[in-house]
């Protein structure tokens, strides 16, 4: 390396963390001769040395610069750190608002319907509704049951338990607030009865 000529930041810094291998240009041994004549180079190596002291004692020494590994985990996030933290923010956030969520409904409504017209019974929103249908057909065993919303589009289907002298409904579902519509199928595959409710 000619005395005329300084190394430039990058291979100075790739010298002080170990990092220049003889086949760079202008090569470790000359670079390491220019800097035993070269007072300047060497200042500006210590400088160069004190800034990367401090950058590994600021991270740690298992960060991902101190390590030069961040090229393996976090290479493609702009700002590692900020990313990972608005994401942690992000996963509260979601979980804040489900678990308030979750407080919003009751664990179990249970409601008598009658097929009969007239006020329909009220409950407050659940996750589950606990139904006992009265003015059941006793001539089938099976019966299909459908729960629509005011609008008509099926909002829950399952099947019917036969109890004594009704029939039972347990419908594992958020009902929010407004009227629904049971619809009882019997075998044949017709509507022998319908019961209505509602969510306030």
């Amino acid at each position: 390396m000619s005395p005329d000529f300084h190394g430039t930041d990058d291979q100075l810094e790739a010298y002080a963390l170990g990092q220049l291998a003889t086949s760079d240009q202008p090569g470790l041994e000359a670079l390491e001769e220019h800097l035993m004549i070269c007072s300047t180079c060497r200042d500006r190596l210590d400088g160069v040395e004190a800034f990367t002291s401090g950058v590994r004692d600021a991270f740690g020494p298992n960060s991902a610069i101190a390590t030069s590994k961040q090229t393996e985990l976090f290479a493609w996030l702009p700002w590692p750190r900020v990313t990972i933290a608005l994401a942690f923010l992000a996963l509260a956030t979601v979980i804040l608002i489900f678990s308030r969520d979750q407080t919003q409904f009751a664990p179990v409504a249970n409601l008598q319907l009658s097929a009969t017209r007239g006020e329909m019974p009220v409950t407050a929103p659940a996750r589950e509704l606990d139904l006992t249908l009265l003015n059941v057909p006793m001539e089938a065993h099976s019966f299909r049951a459908l729960i629509v919303n005011a609008t008509g589009r099926t909002v829950w289907s399952g099947q019917a338990r036969q109890a004594t002298d009704s029939l039972q409904v347990k419908a594992l579902h958020r009902f929010e607030s407004g009227d629904y519509f049971l619809r009882l199928y019997g075998a044949s595959g017709d509507v022998v009865r319908e019961y209505g409710f509602r969510i306030r």
